[in-house]
């Protein structure tokens, strides 16, 4: 062996580290990636940015240009760029076992003028299904929805097996396509698993997932309970092409790969497509075994050459001495991994019935709480500025001369209104005025008489000028008229604050609030948990500083209530809310107890809030044997890094004389310890 190649085996540069290309195709978008194998482990290397393009109306070169911008954008940090590449296809690609036709000419295309080699094609569902095993260490239940621009394909998946795949049109109502998918064969499952995931390369699926939650689902369809709704992450279809469709080519070119079997129909049928597309590969051929008689060969006599005692007692020594030590590098090293998962938040509601009767007793079943009634009274005083405004002033005096022109005698009592310019006045005192006489030259002479007025209202308006005419009550100005010889004066006004209505509802409902809340304090102080009853608040004093419509910059008052609720057992409400919670969840466990509140409700039935931490359920089991035999910190990262949730894991190995070169994960399952460790502890 060259001194050259021996050094890029033990750097381990060259082969290990080869790189492949990964290119996801749909008719809506396309993009690349770059994967590597190390340590017998598929692994992202660097990922492209989706390009879209119209698979329905674009043509071929749009899609090869297309392809050229995202492999630019993935290669764009490597030394050299990659020839070999796998293709993930949707399965309206496929019909009858193999790639149709105009689909077989793009790739075809694709590889001849970007001058790639096809490792072979993979469908993106089988990769994505393979992938979330690998990341939650068991095979994947679940309902999973890819949405693109003019197709929706739904997979109904059952322990990572699919059992249903239908892709249709897709409409402005993505949750009503779903429903219509789902109805057109629900009626093949006695049980559909209650997990949707939702996934698109292209466009934010909060929206959806919105929608879909909306739905009815338990009461439409066979759900165990309400099913919970994830979007998936935007790169999830590339990459589960690279690490679970990538381990599969890998495996059909020779490449080892840890603890990923691969099924030989799957070889089979990418062979064949890769011939279909002008590619050639190398088939497997059996070997014939024949049993024709062979002459027996003829053993030549080897003289060994004599060793001395001593030498062979040493070479005996050092073999033992080797397999002690090979042994206990299998029986004794032990490893301790420490993983720290970043907790869920979690929560859900459900409403009780509240029993006050002495005989209650709890039904878990009916959500039936026995409870006891309490009573308390408390006080507080309180302040708050007027918001309610007021004229305050003086009005217009002044004197005025009343003119009869009747033939009688008017006495105008006190009181009586005069009106000019729409304004009121009154008379300060009683006024007779004589009727009316003969003058010279027989003219009639009206009777006259002088009285003080003062303006019904405070105001500057009411100051007069002289000459004014009053209309006296509701006599006309032709048998009775006053006049004033001077204007009126002192009629001033200027705003105040005053108490309104509004202040003091204010103020009664701001320590109402305050009293109700100091209420429930005190009640829980004395017992456990307390509901207070709605309605059930009395005020049994009240005393206010001012009246509504005073003069006042501030409003203060002192008011009691008393005020009625329910004592609840807080240990029963605990026990049912982790009970409800636990069957909303899905491959979780929760940690810590849940807290509960009590919400709104009536005299009898109230809702509970219950709110829980939860970690991911991991299959230890299944992991103890991902990570046997594990070497290096890239290959343990690998292993661990699919589990959702990680914060950050550490790895500790024992015995301690273990050379370093030679350090790694035990072969034995159970000679490996997992600690679960939650960031909120």
């Amino acid at each position: 062996m060259e001194l050259s190649n021996l050094l890029d085996k033990v750097t381990n540069k060259k082969e290990l580290h080869k790189k492949f290309l990964a290119i996801e195709l749909t008719d809506d978008i396309v993009q690349a990636a770059v994967w590597q194998v190390v340590d017998s482990i598929t692994e992202v290397v660097s990922v492209g940015t989706p390009v879209p393009w119209n698979g329905d109306e674009g043509n071929l070169e749009e899609l090869i240009t297309a392809v050229d911008t995202t492999i630019t954008k993935a290669i764009e940090q490597l030394d050299h760029s990659p020839t070999e590449v796998i293709f993930g296809i949707p399965n309206t690609w496929i019909k009858n076992d193999s790639l149709v036709q105009e689909k077989r000419t793009y790739l075809k295309k694709i590889s001849q003028d970007l001058e790639l080699t096809p490792l072979g094609y993979v469908i993106v569902m089988d990769s994505l299904i393979r992938y979330l095993r690998m990341q939650e260490g068991t095979p994947a239940s679940a309902i999973l929805i890819q949405v693109a621009d003019t197709e929706l394909t739904l997979a109904v998946v059952i322990q990572g097996k699919t059992q249903a795949l239908k892709t249709i049109s897709r409409g402005d109502d993505v949750a009503a396509d779903v429903e219509s998918t789902i109805l057109n064969c629900a009626q093949d499952f006695k049980q559909l698993p209650s997990r949707f995931l939702v996934f698109d390369g292209m466009h934010d699926l909060e929206e959806v997932v919105q929608n879909l939650t909306l739905v009815d689902w338990v009461a439409k369809f066979p759900f165990l309970h309400i099913p919970k709704i994830e979007a998936l992450n935007k790169d999830i279809v590339i990459r589960a092409l690279c690490v679970a469709g990538g381990a599969e080519v890998a495996k059909s070119i020779g490449i080892t790969i840890t603890d990923q079997p691969v099924k030989p129909e799957n070889i089979e049928n990418q062979a064949e497509d890769f011939e279909a597309l002008g590619f050639q590969q190398e088939e497997l051929k059996d070997l014939e075994t024949t049993n024709s008689s062979l002459p027996k060969p003829k053993i030549p006599h080897i003289t060994l050459p004599h060793l001395p005692l001593r030498t062979l007692l040493a070479l005996f020594v050092v073999a033992f001495v080797f397999f002690i030590f090979a042994g206990s590098l299998w029986l004794f090293p032990k490893a301790v991994v420490t993983l720290t998962l970043e907790p869920k938040q979690e929560s859900t509601k459900f409403i009780i019935t509240m029993d006050p009767s002495t005989s209650a007793v709890i039904d878990a079943e009916k959500l039936i709480i026995p409870v006891s009634t309490v009573t308390t009274t408390v006080q507080k005083e309180g302040t708050i500025p007027t918001t309610g405004s007021k004229e305050v002033g003086e009005p217009a005096k002044g004197e005025v001369t009343i003119y009869n022109r009747t033939l009688v005698k008017k006495t105008f009592p006190q009181g009586t209104t005069l009106s000019a310019s729409g304004l009121k006045f009154t008379l300060d005192s009683e006024v007779s005025v004589a009727s009316k006489s003969v003058g010279v030259d027989y003219v009639d002479v009206p009777g006259k008489e002088t009285v003080k007025i003062t303006a019904s209202a405070i105001g500057e308006k009411s100051n007069l000028p002289s000459g004014t005419e009053f209309t006296i009550g509701a006599f006309a100005t032709e048998s009775f008229i006053a006049k004033n010889d001077s204007a009126l004066k002192g009629g001033t006004s200027r705003a105040v604050a005053a108490v309104s209505a509004k202040d003091k509802t204010n103020l009664i409902n701001e320590l109402k609030s305050q009293l109700e809340l100091e209420a429930q304090q005190k009640l829980q102080e004395q017992g456990d948990l307390i509901y207070l009853l709605p309605n059930a608040t009395k005020i049994t004093f009240e005393n206010y500083s001012n009246k509504v419509g005073e003069e006042a910059e501030t409003l203060s008052a002192t008011i009691s209530i008393t005020v009625s609720g329910y004592e609840l057992s807080r240990a029963t409400l605990t026990s049912l809310g982790k009970q409800k919670i636990s069957q909303t969840l899905i491959d979780s466990q929760l940690i810590g107890e849940p807290q509960v509140k009590i919400g709104e409700g009536d005299a009898e039935k109230t809702t509970v809030e219950v709110a829980a931490l939860t970690l991911p359920q991991l299959d230890i089991s299944q992991l103890q044997n991902n990570l046997r035999g594990v070497r290096g910190e890239a290959a343990f990262n690998q292993v661990v890094g699919t589990i959702p949730g990680l914060k950050s894991a550490t790895l500790a190995i024992s015995p301690s004389w273990i050379p370093k070169f030679m350090k790694s994960l035990p072969r034995k399952a159970e000679n490996i310890e997992i600690k679960i460790v939650s960031t909120s502890q």
